[in-house]
């Protein structure tokens, strides 16, 4: 056991569920925790902004990179401390820039790997040089690790370690389905039709416009079914995806949310969601579906994505090897539905036991301080 406070240096959007959520659950009386985060200009140092440069606002895009990346290492040349961890959470080509100063701030780097910041990512072998120097590479998904490991061929296993991170929304959920147990005062729910929420962002791994194309063949009846798309994530749909979805609201009745989301608002979406379909190229462990599958929604997924995790812990879910699969599994769905209700009704225990925070943050103290 470590004595005295560590100091703790994450490198990554200190906005994202999983970096506050992370920062904010750590003890304060164990750890100091300085974010650097570089899409805001900042460094926070617990909780509160203490360096912060203005954006750029230039019309050439190139120009805002360099801007950017300029201010980053401005930020980063003020810190003198020796950090007792460094971690990066998703590794981006650009932190490659401060790579000889990221090696001065600690002798403990730990970089996360997702799953798209891996899968198909052309910028595998510029990054290398920091998988290479790094402590520990962390994921959540021993699949993932598992193809990593054969992609980069690492000679020492220790090197590789699972950390999970909890989901704060399952509480959330928790204390609304308390409160409107009915969904009577659910925005998102609907009082006769089944609501089926596709995907969860913007981003062009969620595959929307191949999804919307199948979704137009759709046999169930206009009166039976309401979609939701959350679009308040991510760079925004492209021409041909938004054209496909204004055919589909044409035809059935859609529910587009563009607006911020807090957890509240969230944790009603995700329980007035009857199915969840999420088709994503590439993935490690989704929050989305995880907090789906604790709000007892029925989730028909791809069988391409490495989702063991979740079949060993004994939840329930339906996948498909194509996107042209989804009508014919939402129909047998939609037609056996108190069945299939039926089959996944522990899934919400399984998930709060093995996803809350209480529980996650003590796999992070043993990292930590052992």
């Amino acid at each position: 056991m470590r004595a005295g406070k560590l100091n703790l240096l994450f490198i990554g959007t200190y906005n994202s569920e999983f970096v506050k959520q992370l920062c904010e659950r750590l003890d304060k009386n164990r750890f100091n925790i300085d974010v650097f985060d570089l899409e805001g200009l900042k460094l926070i140092r617990n909780g509160e902004v203490i360096i912060e440069h203005k954006k750029s606002s230039f019309y050439i895009k190139k120009l805002n990179s360099i801007y950017d990346v300029w201010m980053g290492y401005k930020i980063l040349k003020q810190l003198r401390l020796k950090y007792d961890y460094l971690q990066i959470f998703y590794m981006s080509y650009e932190y490659m820039l401060f790579f000889r100063k990221i090696k001065q701030l600690s002798e403990n780097i730990i970089v996360h790997v997702y799953g798209d910041d891996f899968y198909g990512n052309s910028k595998n072998n510029l990054i290398k040089p920091m998988y290479n120097v790094a402590q520990k590479i962390a994921f959540t998904n021993p699949v993932v690790r598992d193809d990593f490991e054969r992609h980069y061929k690492f000679s020492d296993p220790d090197k590789y370690v699972i950390l999970n991170f909890g989901l704060e929304a399952l509480d959330a959920i928790k204390a609304e389905n308390s409160k409107d147990s009915n969904r009577t005062n659910n925005p998102f729910a609907s009082e006769k039709k089944t609501v089926i929420s596709v995907g969860t962002s913007t981003q062009t791994v969620e595959q929307h416009e191949l999804i919307i194309g199948e979704l137009l063949q759709l046999k169930i009846p206009k009166d039976k079914i309401k979609f939701i798309f959350q679009l308040n994530y991510g760079p925004g749909l492209n021409e041909a995806a938004t054209e496909l979805l204004s055919k589909l609201s044409d035809k059935y009745e859609t529910q587009i949310v563009t607006e911020y989301m807090d957890i509240h608002a969230l944790a009603k979406l995700r329980l007035a969601t009857d199915i969840l379909i999420s088709l994503r190229r590439s993935d490690q462990l989704s929050a989305a579906i995880t907090e789906n599958l604790y709000a007892k929604s029925i989730v028909i997924t791809g069988a391409w994505l490495p989702y063991k995790t979740f079949k060993d812990l004994g939840l329930v879910f339906f996948e498909i090897d194509s996107i042209q699969d989804i009508n014919s599994k939402l129909l047998y769905v939609f037609e056996n539905f108190e069945k299939v209700k039926s089959e996944i009704k522990t899934n919400s225990d399984i998930v709060y036991n093995n996803f809350n925070w209480n529980k996650i943050i003590e796999d992070w103290y043993a990292f930590y301080l052992k």
